[in-house]
C-alpha cells in the first residue's frame, strides 16, 4: 500500500522534527550517537506503536512510514529498537527513524469512533414515533 504524499506543511514539520532530533542526540554518548548522514536520511514514522518483534519479546515499531530508502512510503514494521528517545528511534538495522504522533490507545480510538461526527450520544435525525401504530395490509390490531 502506498501512502499519500506529505503536504509542504507536513514536510516542513518533518524537517523541524529532524532538527529537534539532532539537538536531542547531541547530548547522547558518542558511542550510541548515530552519524549525521543517518539522521539526514531518517525515514519519518507517524501513527506509530511499539509492539513485540515477531518471535521475540524485544520491541519494534509499527507505523505509517514516509521516505524509507528501500520500501518508500508504506506501512512498516521496524527491526528491533535499540534506543528510543524524544522524537527518534534507533534500530538494530542501524537505521534512525523520526517519530511523529504515537498511535492512540484502543480505548482512545474506540471513544473517537463512538463520538462520530455528530458528537457523543447525539442521535441521528429521526422522525418522532407515532402514538398509534398503523397496521399494514393483512395485519390486524392485536
Amino acid at each position: 500500500m502506498r501512502l499519500r504524499d506529505l503536504t509542504p506543511a507536513e514536510r516542513a514539520a518533518v524537517e523541524e522534527r529532524r532538527d529537534a532530533v539532532r539537538a536531542a542526540l547531541a547530548g547522547v554518548d558518542p558511542a550510541w550517537r548515530p552519524r549525521a548522514e543517518a539522521i539526514d536520511a531518517a525515514p519519518f514514522l507517524d501513527d506509530w506503536s511499539v509492539r513485540n518483534y515477531p518471535g521475540s519479546t524485544r520491541p519494534c515499531i509499527e507505523a505509517y512510514c514516509w521516505g524509507h530508502p528501500l520500501h518508500g512510503d508504506t506501512i512498516l514494521k521496524t527491526s528491533i529498537v535499540l534506543q528510543q528517545g524524544e522524537g527518534y528511534a534507533v534500530c538494530e538495522s542501524g537505521r534512525v527513524f523520526l517519530l511523529g504522533t504515537p498511535s492512540p490507545t484502543p480505548e482512545e480510538r474506540h471513544a473517537r469512533i463512538l463520538d462520530g461526527r455528530r458528537g457523543r450520544g447525539r442521535p441521528a435525525d429521526a422522525p418522532a414515533p407515532e402514538d398509534e401504530a398503523t397496521t399494514g395490509p393483512g395485519v390486524g390490531p392485536s
